[in-house]
């Protein structure tokens, strides 16, 4: 058994890998991939409310019931997105200080 973080093939095992991955996700790229998925999450509603709707349709049955209800009026489902894209923007380009 390899004690040095690698399979013995030159290859990180699960703890290795999870300390790279915690040395790469700083607070500001966590920022930044939470801010871009929002900004694309906002244009995807945008551009197709329908299909927004129906990919987050899935959960508790208040969720559902309430994205089915969103589902008709796309919108409302569009005004959703736009608000969502402009926050992206705003927390990617709000400054740490």
């Amino acid at each position: 058994m390899a004690t040095s973080g690698f399979d013995g093939r030159g290859n990180e095992t699960g703890a290795q890998a999870i300390q790279l991955c915690m040395a790469f996700l700083n607070a500001k790229r966590v920022k930044y991939i939470a801010a871009s998925f929002l900004v694309g999450d906002g244009v995807m509603a945008l551009l197709d409310p329908q299909r927004v709707a129906e990919v987050w349709v899935d959960g508790p049955r208040p969720w559902r019931k309430m994205m089915r209800g969103l589902a008709k009026q796309p919108n409302l489902i569009r005004a959703i997105g736009a608000v969502e894209a402009a926050v992206g923007v705003w927390v990617a380009l709000k400054d740490e200080g």
